[in-house]
């Protein structure tokens, strides 16, 4: 059985071309919206969780602390195109990040 994957993105060509890449690997599921990603979640958990940080409704920082409050195993990535430095500090800190990479 492949580990799974969720990828979270505001974006769907980001979820496109990551799914298109992982899917050899991994059982992906991807969401553009952080809320349902998290319902997802809480009853199907991930391996891996990768997450755009600014979205609407839900940022990504916040987003992985709800994760680790549902399974701290999980390893968790930020995937962004800002280079915001509070908000990964953020994200480093709330979410306990395993990695953390620019678009």
């Amino acid at each position: 059985m492949l580990p799974s994957i969720l990828i979270v993105d505001d974006e769907q060509e980001v979820l496109n071309s990551l799914k298109r890449v992982l899917q050899r690997d991994y059982v992906v599921h991807t969401y553009t919206n952080a809320i349902e990603a998290l319902e997802f979640f809480r009853t199907s958990p991930t391996h891996i969780v990768i997450t755009d940080m600014q979205m609407p409704g839900m940022n990504g920082g916040d987003f992985l602390a709800s994760i680790v409050a549902v399974n701290r195993r999980t390893k968790r990535v930020v995937l962004t195109g800002f280079a915001d430095t509070e908000m990964a500090k953020k994200a480093i800190n709330q979410g306990q990040i395993s990695i953390y990479l620019n678009k």
